[in-house]
């Protein structure tokens, strides 16, 4: 059941990716270009179904975070790609891109989240790596700076969850009630009784 949110979003980019870029690229490389923004896009997704507001703001500051490090290190370093073109090889920004998603989804959500989003976002890295877009060494990078920015900005949601319970909105202003038998015996009021009419 946890697994639906990035089944389906994974089912509807492939079924929607256009034809003329599957029959120009390989399957492997075209997964790696969808699955870049499937994996965050679910991860927002999930968060706006969960109604976790909260999350939706701390992914979209470590997918900023994560992609502006991308971007100011690919101007810095001006690495060729393995092919010869290109200047801006070093790191991967599919790779960050789908690391970013998936590291949010594991930080946020825990296991049964993470686990299936870091195998589809290595996944992405493999695919940059076969179609000679990228080298190992700026595939992983790429994806530390997805982990990183989400280690930085990202809370469980479980704490998150158990802070919530104890202060819900609903109780907000509203006096505790204590229980009857909580009261001391000396502010507890006897009843009285009415002697003759």
């Amino acid at each position: 059941m946890k697994f639906r949110y990035l089944t389906l979003l994974a089912v509807c980019a492939v079924l929607f990716t256009p034809s003329e870029l599957c029959a120009k690229k390989s399957a492997f490389r075209t997964y790696g270009d969808v699955f870049q923004i499937v994996i965050p896009v679910s991860a927002l997704v999930t968060s706006v179904i969960k109604e976790d507001y909260e999350g939706c703001w701390q992914l979209t500051k470590s997918f900023a975070a994560a992609m502006a490090a991308n971007g100011l290190l690919k101007l810095v370093v001006h690495r060729k790609r393995p092919t010869g073109n290109g200047k801006h090889s070093f790191p991967s920004g599919h790779t960050t891109s789908a690391f970013a998603g998936a590291a949010y989804l594991g930080q946020r959500y825990g296991l049964p989240y993470g686990v299936p989003a870091y195998a589809a976002a290595t996944a992405v890295g493999c695919s940059r790596v076969h179609a000679k877009a990228h080298r190992w060494d700026e595939v992983i990078v790429g994806a530390g700076l997805g982990i990183l920015a989400n280690v930085y900005f990202t809370t469980s949601y479980v704490a998150h969850e158990s802070r919530n319970s104890e202060n819900k909105v609903e109780d907000f202003g509203k006096e505790k009630v204590e229980n009857q038998n909580d009261k001391p015996l000396e502010n507890t009021a006897l009843p009285t009784a009415k002697l003759g009419s």
